[in-house]
């Protein structure tokens, strides 16, 4: 008779430290965008995403580069939920910042994005941040965050 199989703990965006995730995280993409040097007669410079995982609701910011786009734009459906693995961590943006997390995640050479069953995987479409008349103000004009 074979062990009984038990089901790992997914990896969440909370959990990822060092430079480099080779854990598989679900997730779903809320939305993707190209992102383009506007001092540089708007080249394209590659596409930001905005995922969120199981665990709370967390948001991350993600982002592939022109060099590996032809590998990934295809798969890119917001609203799909994804496993996605073998990406690099860094520091979260200063700028243009989407999301509150400490980390950012880049697409490279090793990263695999797959689709996978909603039914398997139950992540919330979107993930709002509620902000006061006043943290409204204070970000005005200052390039840190982008509300949606």
């Amino acid at each position: 008779m074979a062990p009984p199989t038990t089901l790992a703990v997914p990896t969440t965006f909370d959990d990822l430290e060092g430079d480099f995730c080779n854990k598989e995280v679900f997730a779903r993409l809320i939305r993707c965008w190209e992102t383009q040097n506007f001092k540089k007669a708007n080249i394209l410079m590659g596409v930001e995403l905005l995922l969120i995982d199981s665990k709370q609701s967390t948001t991350i910011q993600g982002f592939i580069s022109t060099h590996f786009l032809p590998r990934f734009k295809e798969a890119l459906k917001p609203s799909t939920i994804y496993k996605l693995n073998g990406f690099s961590i860094r520091p979260s943006k200063s700028v243009y910042r989407v999301s509150p997390h400490k980390h950012g995640i880049s697409f490279n050479n090793k990263t695999t994005f797959a689709p996978v069953h909603e039914v398997d995987y139950q992540i919330d479409s979107q993930h709002f941040r509620i902000r006061d008349l006043q943290a409204f103000t204070d970000i005005v004009d200052k390039h840190t965050d982008l509300l949606d």
